[in-house]
């Protein structure tokens, strides 16, 4: 299938000259005939659809089947034009679109890293059943736009034959060719007349040499003569039969027994010689038998270490994160912290705020490493409404203390600590040294 569009013949026939699809360039010149059409929703997963609608894309890939839709697009379609809108959750990293049925390209269609709504126009061709593919990276709405579509030209009739030219010029004489092959010999003619007796000719050859004598009586036997030399060794003969198997020997002595893992070390058991244990995060082994009673970190005669147990790692940072619903046109809101490292303080210090921003929900994620002992962290969430909204905690704060339970009417400059929590960090995650926070507060743009 057509991948992407390469050249326009007309305004109203596009050629393909070239054409991509998965990776590869195919050289075929196909007419296409765009139709256009006024902007026509195919897709919108923010309302209920079937196929083109409702639920939202979540990472991975999902098909639309185009030729489903409302927009009366015909089954002879082999590319769309659309425009195409996303109204990412949070961040969206990129999205492609791309026919069903191909592998996907390594190119994105668009992205919003900020999580903003964005569109985009491009021109897609058809894939297995007409449908087309979306992957996505995160989260999104999506809306597709249909304005038109690209179907096969129609085959074009040959026009009548013009009049033929007038003959040209004779050109010059080529070069002289190679000798061909001789002919077959013609047939034998008629024997002339006898010539004349020609003269006498030389004397003929001598006859054969008549037959031998009978043989004489043998002489008597020479001298032997020396031995001749060794000749070279003959090829070696074939492998002879296998001669029958003897007799099976008698068994040996049983080996010693191997190492055997024992579990964790047990005071009243009698451990054998090879036997491995494990005892306040290492390894031993057993070197003698009836091991019992002897402490193995402490009874280097009975046991040998095999294996030493490591330093504990640092303690990993507490965070938490939490989403809250926000029904608002525009909002003013900050996260702040207290009292870290402090034993005691009610000074709060903004970390991070949201000014003048239309927001669907907020959500705030924190961080905490290593506080000292009684040292005391608090964060505040604090909504400062500009226009007529509710607020109320969701249905998973995180364990914090929510102050708003319900919905909330607020008036235009109304203000609202919305959601607090104090806690001692050492108590959370252990590590008794000099601490640090890390707060984020994001803002989920509301759809218009």
């Amino acid at each position: 299938m057509y991948s992407k569009l390469k050249q326009y013949r007309s305004p109203a026939t596009i050629g393909l000259l070239g054409l991509l699809s998965a990776g590869g360039l195919f050289a075929e010149d196909t007419a296409l005939t765009f139709v256009a059409k006024a902007p026509c929703r195919v897709v919108d997963t923010r309302i209920n659809g079937g196929e083109l609608g409702a639920p939202d894309l979540l990472p991975g890939t999902r098909d639309f089947p185009i030729l489903a839709s409302s927009c009366g697009v015909p089954h002879t379609a082999v590319a769309y034009s659309i425009n195409v809108t996303v109204v990412p959750k949070t961040i969206l990293h990129y999205l492609t679109v791309y026919p069903t049925g191909e592998e996907r390209p390594n190119t994105s269609t668009l992205n919003s890293m900020s999580g903003d709504v964005v569109a985009n126009s491009i021109m897609v061709s058809a894939g297995t059943g007409g449908s087309i593919r979306v992957f996505s990276t995160d989260q999104t709405d999506l809306i597709l736009d249909l304005d038109g579509y690209f179907i096969p030209a129609p085959t074009p009739t040959p026009g009548p034959a013009g009049p033929a030219g007038a003959q040209g010029p004779a050109g010059p004489a080529g070069p002289v060719g190679l000798m061909g092959p001789a002919g077959p010999a013609g047939a034998t003619g008629l024997p002339g007349p006898a010539g004349a007796a020609g003269a006498t000719g030389p004397a003929g050859a001598m006859g054969p040499i008549g037959p031998a004598g009978a043989t004489g009586p043998a002489g008597q036997m020479g001298a032997a003569g020396p031995t001749g030399a060794t000749g070279l060794p003959g090829p070696t003969g074939a492998t002879g039969p296998a001669g029958p198997m003897g007799p099976v020997g008698p068994a040996g002595a049983p080996g010693s027994p191997g190492m055997t893992y024992q579990g964790t070390w047990d005071p009243s058991t009698a451990y054998a010689t090879g036997a491995a244990v494990s005892y306040h995060g290492s390894t031993y082994i057993s070197l003698v038998s009836a091991n019992t009673e002897n402490q193995p970190d402490t009874s280097s005669t009975q046991w040998g270490v095999l294996a030493q147990s490591g330093a504990p790692g640092p303690s990993g940072p507490v965070v938490f994160t939490s989403s809250f619903p926000l029904n608002g046109t525009a909002v003013d809101a900050y996260i702040g912290i207290t009292g870290l490292n402090q034993t005691s303080s009610t000074t709060e210090t903004p970390v991070q705020a949201i000014t003048g921003q239309s927001c669907s929900s907020l959500s705030m994620t924190v961080a905490l490493r290593g506080a000292g002992p009684g040292d005391q962290v608090g964060v505040r969430l604090r909504v400062n409404n500009q226009d007529n909204a509710s607020i109320a905690c969701g249905t998973d704060p995180g364990n914090l203390n929510c102050s708003v339970t319900a919905p909330v009417s607020l008036a235009p400059g109304d203000t609202v600590d919305f959601v607090t929590r104090d806690f001692s960090p050492a108590n959370e995650d252990g590590s008794g040294a000099t601490g640090s926070a890390y707060v984020a507060l994001t803002c989920q743009p509301a759809v218009q």
